[in-house]
């Protein structure tokens, strides 16, 4: 009989036990702050800039808010104008591309295309290989010239395969004899100098379309004088808003070409993943054939092989900017995408993202008048050329934004107002920041705060293989202080 109490005893102690673990187990998944196991995305990772006012940092965080880290720091002291701007996993999750700034002193960019893997290691400059980094793979000749330019005060030199620039104090009027020794790219291959001249009636960074070198290894190379006026200057390229293509193949971006215009036109260019020597790729549309249209800011490859080649693009109107679709084989017959959305006295649209099928896609506008403005993000279907709205922040700003692989959740830029600046003429309209990353469903339900201080998120379509941070990039330091922008 005490047995028989004490077995009985035991399994109602077990009962209860299970209960409570039981309507734990309810009460946290009812309060969990997200339900990630149910959007498909868990195994996932969302790449983002933090803190979303310096731009100095790649961070991960996966998509439930946890494991926030950071991957990769651009050098100490960058101004935030240089840093990094937006990003794009590849397809096979294995490398982020970004543009960046970090290191124009040693580019004929001030902006320029980078990769690297979700660990932070292996950083590779894709646009204008090599990067510097590379410079000792090849063998060296000497250059000598004379520097003969409008110039005053703190200037800089660079010859393309130098490991750092050559900086010195100019006088108007006089010139300078510059000799370094660099790596040679190969026979026959243009390695363009360019100057970073601090003069207000000029292009800070320019370079003229004369002034390059063939390097001979083992050889001393005299170019002559060289050159550098207003009026012939070309402005250095700038080269931003980078997305893969489907297959990881090649890369589309927006490119600012170096020009002597006093307005330069954003184009759009793409470049495979592995460049050849000392190229930005090709031309993909150039903006320069259609008179009076505004900046062309954004550009984004299809997710998928069966649209591969097709596109789309952003650009800047004074009252709506607009949506174009358009093919890289055939851009120039590209057609704007009615949206028919813009009730109010303008509209800004700060960002497009293809839904993972390709069977549309999602916008963040601002759509504002004299008393009110709205932060909404809206979804278009192809087949139907439906519009859908999916969510509406009254007195905000939704930034910019990415898709879940499994297009049931969403996260995006959310900012008190959009940055009132000239600059949203040439790069289009962004977010105040500091800003954080919210992320919603894609019915409009499960708004939630991801990250308190970020900006420029990307989502993968997979888990990456992430391991420990390594240590930051450096970039050298001799020359830094003296050319900040």
């Amino acid at each position: 009989m005490v047995a028989f109490f004490i077995a009985r005893s035991l399994t109602w102690c077990l009962t209860i036990v299970c209960v409570i673990a039981f309507m734990l187990s309810l009460t946290l998944t009812q309060h969990s702050p997200t339900a990630i196991a149910d959007t498909g995305a868990a195994n996932t990772a969302i790449a983002y800039v933090g803190s979303s006012t310096d731009n100095q940092a790649i961070r991960l965080v996966h998509p439930d808010g946890t494991d926030d880290r950071e991957i990769w720091r651009v050098p100490e002291e960058l101004a935030p104008v240089d840093g990094i701007g937006t990003l794009s996993w590849h397809p096979n999750n294995n490398e982020i591309l970004f543009d960046s700034g970090h290191d124009w002193q040693r580019s004929m960019a001030i902006r320029d295309l980078y990769t690297i893997a979700p660990d932070g290691s292996a950083l590779r400059r894709v646009s204008r290989p090599p990067e510097p980094a590379a410079y000792s793979n090849y063998p060296t000749g000497t250059v000598t010239f004379v520097m003969d330019a409008f110039e005053q005060g703190d200037v800089q030199v660079y010859i393309e395969g130098a490991v750092t620039p050559v900086s010195y104090f100019a006088k108007i009027g006089e010139s300078y004899q510059i000799t370094q020794t660099v790596a040679d790219f190969g026979a026959g291959v243009r390695q363009y100098i360019r100057l970073w001249d601090p003069d207000p009636l000029d292009y800070p960074c320019n370079f003229s379309e004369e002034g390059w070198v063939d390097v001979i290894p083992g050889q001393i190379t005299d170019v002559g004088t060289l050159f550098f006026s207003v009026v012939g200057d070309a402005a250095c390229p700038r080269l931003f808003s980078p997305t893969w293509s489907h297959d990881g193949s090649r890369m589309l971006y927006v490119f600012r070409e170096g020009t002597t215009s006093i307005d330069p036109e954003n184009n759009i260019w793409q470049i495979d993943d592995q460049a050849a020597i000392g190229t930005y790729g090709s031309r993909v549309l150039d903006m320069n054939t259609y008179v009076g249209r505004g900046k062309l800011y954004r550009a984004a490859f299809a997710p998928t092989a069966a649209q591969g080649d097709e596109l789309l693009f952003l650009q800047n109107e004074t009252f709506y900017d607009q949506i174009y679709y358009a093919t890289t084989a055939d851009a120039p017959s590209h057609r704007r995408i009615e949206t028919g959305l813009c009730p109010l006295t303008t509209c800004d649209i700060l960002d497009i993202a293809w839904l993972p099928d390709a069977s549309g896609f999602i916008i963040a506008q601002r759509e504002r008048d004299l008393s009110s403005a709205d932060g909404i993000i809206y979804r278009y279907a192809f087949a139907d050329r439906e519009w859908t709205e999916i969510l509406r922040l009254p007195g905000e700003v939704i930034g910019k934004l990415a898709i879940a692989p499994d297009g049931d959740t969403m996260v995006f830029e959310r900012g008190p107002r959009l940055k009132d600046t000239v600059e949203e003429v040439y790069w289009g309209p962004e977010v105040q920041c500091p800003c954080e990353l919210w992320r919603v469903d894609s019915d409009g339900s499960g708004l939630e705060r991801l990250v308190a201080d970020g900006r420029a998120p990307a989502w993968s379509t997979s888990a990456p293989t992430v391991g420990p941070p390594p240590n930051p990039h450096v970039t050298p330091r001799a020359w830094l202080p003296l050319l900040l922008r």
